[in-house]
C-alpha cells in the first residue's frame, strides 16, 4: 500500500524485476520438480526390480543346482549299490549259503546241478571208496603202482560218515566232477592191471596205467585249486557280510535321506539367498510339495508288470522278433527288468571275467568255469529277488532303487512326460520356480507419487532340472515273455537314475543273441541276466544339471493358485490368467 502511494516509485513499478516471478516460471519449476522426483522414484523402483529379479534368478538356479546334486547323488549311489551287490553275488556263487554257514553238503538240499540230493553225493563217495580199495588192493600184488592215498583222502573228503564239503553251488558241483574223474582213474588202474596181466595187452595196460596216474595228478591239482578258492572265499566272508548287512542298507538309507533332505536344503538355501539380497524368497512347489522327481522302482515292489499305457505310442508294429521260446511273465522274469538288476548285472558280468578265465585255465576236469558262470547268473536273480522283498511300507527294508516319476516299466524312454503333448507332466516333475518378494519401495513426494500395491512386488524365475546325456527312444520294446528280453542293451536315455555312458548302435545291432564286443559308439551295458555276453567295463556319466528357462503358463497358473507364504499369496493372485510369452520370464 505504501508503494502505491509513493508517487515517485509508482511509475517504475512495471520495470522493477526484483522479487518477481512469472506464472509460467512457477509452472516450469513445479514441473521440473515433479519430473526430477519421478525420475528418482522410477530409477529407485527399476533398480529394486532388477535386484528383485536377480534374486529370483539366483533363488531358482541355486535350488535347481541343489536338486541336480540330489539327483546325481541318487544316481551315483544306485551304481555303488549295484557294484556292491555284484560282489555279494560273485562271492555267494562260489559256495552258496552252506559255505557262509559252514554247513555240510550232506544236510538238507543243495543248490547244485550235480548233487542237489545229498544222497547222490554219498553214493558217489561210496563208488570212489570202492574203486580206491580195489585199485589199492591190486597194487599190493605189484602189478600196478598204488594210488596216492593222500589224493584219495583229500578228494573223498568224508569223516565219520559226514561230508566235509562245507559248500554248495560251484564248489560242490566242481568237486563232484572231480570225484567222478578220480573214481574213473581208479577204475582205469584196475583195468590196466587186467591188461598188464595178459601178455598181448601188456603195453596197452602200461599206457593206461600211466594215463590214469596222470589223471590222478590232474584231479589232485584241480582239487587243491578248489580248496584254495574255498579258503580265499572263507577269508572274504566278513567283507561279503559287511557289504550285504551294513553297507548296502546304509547306502539305501542314504538315498532315502537324500530324497527327503534335498528339497529342504534347496528351500533353506533359497531363503538365505533372499536374505542376502534384501528380499523374502521362497520356492514353488511349496513346502511338502517340493520333492525330487523320483520314486521306488514299481517293478521292485509289485512283482508283476504294470498295465501298458495305451496313450504312449508304440514303436514299429512289426517289432524286432524274438527267436527264443516264450515263457510266462513270472517274478523271475520281472526281476530281470528291475532297476537293481540293471545296475547290478553289468558289474557281475565284468568282475567275474578274471575268475572265469582263472577257472578255465586251472580246472578243466572240474568244469568249474561253466559251473561258476551258471551260478553267478542264478545267484544274480536269486539275490536280487531276495534283496527287493519289502517289509511293510518302510522304503529302507529292501533294496528297490529309485527311478524317475512317471516310469512304470519295463521300457525306458516311453514315459508319458517324454511325449510333447504331455509336456505339462514334465513341468510338474522337473521344474522349480524361485520367488522373490519385496515390500513397497519408498517413494518421494507422497501423496502425489504413491505405490499402488501396498502388499509389495513379486519376481519369479523358473529352473529346469534335466540330464545332459542323450535321450533316445529305443527302437524295440522289451518282450517280457521272451527269455532274452528284447532289446539286448539297456536304453540310451539320459533322463534316468542310471546314467550309463551315452552312445548306442542298437539300431544297427538289432536283436542278435550274442552280439560282438564293444564297438565304437556302443557304450550301453546289457539288459539281460545270464547269457554269454562280452564283459565290457560299465562306463558311467552322471550328468544331472539345472538351467533357467522361460516360465510356462501351466506352471504360472499353478503358482497363482498355490498357498504361498505371507504376502506372496496376495501378490501372486494378481498374476495374469494368460501370461504373454514376452512376460514368462518375470
Amino acid at each position: 500500500m505504501f508503494l502505491f502511494n509513493d508517487s515517485q516509485r509508482l511509475p517504475q513499478l512495471h520495470t522493477d524485476e526484483r522479487g518477481m516471478m512469472t506464472f509460467a516460471n512457477c509452472v516450469c519449476v513445479l514441473l521440473s520438480a515433479l519430473l526430477f522426483t519421478a525420475t528418482i522414484n522410477n530409477s529407485h523402483i527399476a533398480n529394486r526390480k532388477i535386484e528383485r529379479q536377480n534374486a529370483a534368478d539366483a533363488v531358482a538356479q541355486s535350488a535347481g543346482v541343489w536338486m541336480a546334486r540330489g539327483m546325481n547323488s541318487i544316481t551315483a549311489t544306485n551304481h555303488l549299490m549295484g557294484e556292491m551287490l555284484s560282489m555279494v553275488i560273485l562271492h555267494e556263487a562260489v559256495g552258496g549259503k552252506k559255505q557262509e554257514n559252514s554247513t555240510s553238503a550232506d544236510e538238507g538240499t543243495n543248490k547244485s546241478k550235480k548233487a542237489e540230493d545229498p544222497q547222490k553225493l554219498k553214493r558217489q563217495d561210496n563208488l570212489l571208496k570202492l574203486a580206491y580199495q580195489i585199485a589199492d588192493g591190486i597194487a599190493k600184488s605189484g602189478i600196478i603202482k598204488a594210488p596216492d592215498k593222500d589224493v584219495y583222502e583229500m578228494v573223498y573228503q568224508r569223516s565219520g560218515g559226514q561230508s566235509q564239503i562245507m559248500a554248495e553251488a560251484t564248489l560242490l558241483d566242481s568237486k563232484m566232477n572231480l570225484k567222478v574223474w578220480l573214481t574213473r582213474a581208479y577204475q582205469g588202474l584196475a583195468a590196466a592191471a587186467v591188461l598188464k596181466a595178459i601178455p598181448y595187452t601188456r603195453a596197452a595196460g602200461e599206457a593206461l596205467e600211466q594215463a590214469m596216474l596222470l589223471l590222478e595228478m590232474k584231479v589232485a591239482q584241480e582239487y587243491r585249486t578248489l580248496k584254495a578258492l574255498h579258503g580265499i572265499v572263507d577269508q572274504l566272508l566278513p567283507v561279503k557280510k559287511l557289504l550285504r548287512d551294513q553297507m548296502l542298507p546304509f547306502a539305501k538309507k542314504y538315498t532315502t535321506d537324500v530324497t527327503r533332505l534335498t528339497p529342504e536344503i534347496a528351500r533353506a538355501t533359497a531363503i538365505e539367498i533372499g536374505e542376502m539380497n534384501g528380499v523374502t524368497a521362497d520356492l514353488f512347489p511349496t513346502p511338502g510339495m517340493l520333492r525330487l522327481p523320483i520314486k521306488i522302482d514299481p517293478l521292485a515292489i509289485s512283482h508283476s508288470l504294470p498295465t501298458p499305457d495305451t496313450k504312449v505310442p508304440e514303436p514299429d508294429p512289426d517289432g524286432c522278433g524274438c527267436p527264443s521260446e516264450t515263457t510266462a511273465v513270472t517274478w523271475d522274469q520281472v526281476s530281470k527288468m528291475t532297476q537293481l538288476a540293471r545296475a547290478t548285472f553289468p558289474w557281475v558280468n565284468y568282475h567275474r571275467k578274471p575268475v572265469l578265465d582263472g577257472l578255465a585255465a586251472t580246472c578243466q576236469l572240474a568244469e568249474a568255469k561253466d559251473f561258476y558262470f551258471h551260478w553267478s547268473n542264478g545267484y544274480s536273480k536269486m539275490i536280487i529277488q531276495e534283496q527287493q522283498q519289502p517289509e511293510g511300507n518302510d522304503p529302507n527294508s529292501h533294496l528297490g532303487l529309485y527311478v524317475l516319476e512317471g516310469y512304470e516299466g519295463p521300457d525306458k524312454g516311453y514315459e508319458r512326460w517324454n511325449i510333447a503333448e504331455y509336456s505339462t507332466l514334465a513341468d510338474d516333475y522337473f521344474t522349480i520356480i524361485g520367488l522373490a518378494h519385496q515390500k513397497p519401495p519408498f517413494v518421494i513426494g507422497r501423496p502425489i507419487f504413491n505405490q499402488e500395491h501396498s502388499d509389495g512386488m513379486l519376481a519369479y524365475s523358473m529352473a529346469l532340472l534335466y540330464n545332459g546325456n542323450e535321450q533316445e527312444r529305443p527302437e524295440h520294446r522289451i518282450d517280457p515273455t521272451c527269455k532274452r528280453l528284447v532289446p539286448i542293451r539297456q536304453a540310451n536315455v539320459g533322463m534316468d537314475t542310471l546314467n550309463w555312458y551315452p552312445g548306442s548302435r542298437q539300431k544297427e545291432s538289432g536283436c542278435e543273441l550274442r552280439p560282438a564286443g564293444s564297438q565304437n559308439g556302443e557304450n550301453r551295458p546289457f539288459e539281460l541276466l545270464g547269457i554269454g555276453l562280452p564283459a565290457d567295463y560299465p562306463r558311467i556319466q552322471i550328468n544331472w544339471q539345472s538351467k533357467l528357462v522361460p516360465a510356462t503358463g501351466h506352471r504360472l497358473s499353478q503358482l497363482k493358485q498355490a498357498a504361498l507364504r505371507g504376502e506372496m499369496e496376495s501378490v501372486s493372485e494378481r498374476l495374469l490368467d494368460v501370461v504373454p510369452r514376452s512376460l514368462t520370464t518375470h
